[in-house]
């Protein structure tokens, strides 16, 4: 699969994804992950609201749904230390 934009730079590189980062997808499509050439191993998909993430990726096409999950996404747990 051909790198990711106009850029040249991989998708994992432009998001910021780096190795052992702890991961939280909400609503990511089926094919997610066939979108990347370099995910970083040792990578951490979790669903735990209580652990801080070090990514969390939201996809919505709704308005509602995001005014409504966006605060909970951004909860005090999530936030780097």
């Amino acid at each position: 699969m051909p790198l990711s934009g106009y850029s040249g730079m991989s998708l994992a590189k432009k998001l910021g994804i780096k190795e052992g980062f702890r991961i939280k997808l909400v609503n990511p499509p089926d094919y997610y992950f066939d979108l990347f050439t370099d995910l970083p191993v040792n990578l951490n998909l979790t669903d735990d609201n209580t652990k801080r993430k070090d990514f969390i990726h939201f996809f919505t096409k709704q308005e509602n749904e995001f005014t409504t999950m966006l605060p909970a996404l951004n909860c005090s747990c999530c936030q780097t230390v």
